[in-house]
């Protein structure tokens, strides 16, 4: 089963090979600054062999997601079969 990690230093609470999990924190996002604070509500393994996935993330005090790909939050799928 696909596992869903971090691969970036900086982008989480978390280090490089840790999963990602609903209720992170994230930040850092493209041309964001860089002291913005995301949390992470939710995300599915990628539905074809050619997608990387996507993560819907929410700035804190929004009341609604963006979807954005899972580089964006520095992350990617490990243990993939369908490649």
């Amino acid at each position: 089963m696909p596992t869903l990690v971090y691969t970036a230093e900086g982008r989480s609470t978390k280090r490089p090979g840790e999963p990602v999990a609903v209720g992170d924190i994230v930040k850092g996002l493209h041309n964001k600054p860089s002291d913005e604070k995301y949390e992470v509500i939710y995300f599915a393994e990628p539905r074809s062999p050619a997608s990387s996935g996507k993560v819907t993330i929410r700035r804190f005090g929004a009341d609604h997601g963006n979807e954005v790909f899972v580089s964006i939050i520095g992350a990617e799928w490990v243990g993939r079969t369908d490649r």
